[in-house]
């Protein structure tokens, strides 16, 4: 069974919209969107599995959003295209903000 197939199971999940490489669900009343994407590395069970998750932000938002983060002191970790930043929580989790 693939892992789109399980993660849709009784789950009330649905395909949002095909793309290669990757799985984007999307929850009842389409207000969520999970991105599951396979990993070429090996899999850590200390780590728990997870390697990072999103949080999307209004593309009229996204300069304050940058902003508020600067002025918190958050160290950004990593960008991607003018679009997206990652940070880590305090649990050591990465957080990727962005506004595609």
């Amino acid at each position: 069974m693939g892992l789109g197939m399980m993660a849709r199971m009784d789950r009330g999940l649905r395909t949002a919209f095909p793309h290669e490489g990757m799985l984007f669900l999307e929850t009842p009343g389409g207000r969520d969107l999970l991105n599951f994407i396979g990993s070429p590395r090996k899999f850590d069970p200390a780590a728990g599995g997870l390697d990072h998750f999103g949080l999307h932000f209004p593309r009229a938002e996204w300069k304050k959003v940058c902003a508020r983060v600067k002025r918190a002191g958050v160290r950004v970790t990593g960008r991607r295209n003018g679009t997206s930043i990652y940070v880590e929580d305090p649990n050591g989790y990465t957080v990727e903000l962005y506004c595609d």
